[in-house]
């Protein structure tokens, strides 16, 4: 077999398992509270730059990714802050309280469905909490017990075909 074909086949495989494990609903399903809004300050306004803060809303200063949705929202993933999307005028914040796998968010994505990845982890060698996958309304989170990798997810990638891959502490998923 050639390499290319092997990897394919992995591939291939890789995709039907993550399939099953959304069809047959493994993880840890919550139903996801309404988070809490708090309207956005006017922030710091300097030269070109406004600047956003906790004064202004957001959950925490240390932001470790930022996203704009297909509504045109900004997701901001935050330090222990969880994430938070900003509408132009007020911060939605999701935490643990909300069902969010974890608080300290390092990455995150939305896929061609419109739903939203959130990797979370302690750092280099810590204990994480895993992937939150939310679709408006409730979160499944995903970890090493559910077949990831490793729980500190430092980035996630979609592929053109929908595949969405998973980049950990311990290797890729």
């Amino acid at each position: 077999i050639h390499l290319m074909q092997l990897l394919n086949l992995r591939y291939k495989n890789y995709a039907v398992y993550f399939c099953l494990c959304l069809a047959t609903g493994l993880g840890a399903v919550t139903r996801a509270n309404l988070g809490y809004s708090v309207k956005a300050g006017i922030g710091l306004h300097q030269g070109l730059w406004q600047t956003f803060d906790v004064p202004e809303g957001l959950p925490g200063s240390f932001v470790q990714d930022i996203l704009q949705d297909q509504n045109g929202d900004i997701w901001f993933a935050t330090n222990g802050g969880g994430v938070c999307r900003y509408d132009g005028e007020k911060f939605e914040i999701f935490t643990t309280n909300d069902g969010l796998v974890g608080d300290q968010v390092l990455s995150m994505i939305q896929d061609k469905q419109g739903n939203m990845w959130f990797g979370t982890g302690n750092g280099v060698g810590a204990k994480g909490e895993g992937v939150s996958h939310f679709d408006g309304v409730r979160f499944v989170n995903y970890s090493t017990d559910d077949g990831l990798a490793g729980d500190n997810v430092r980035s996630i990638f979609q592929t053109s075909d929908g595949l969405i891959w998973f980049a950990t502490n311990s290797g890729v998923s």
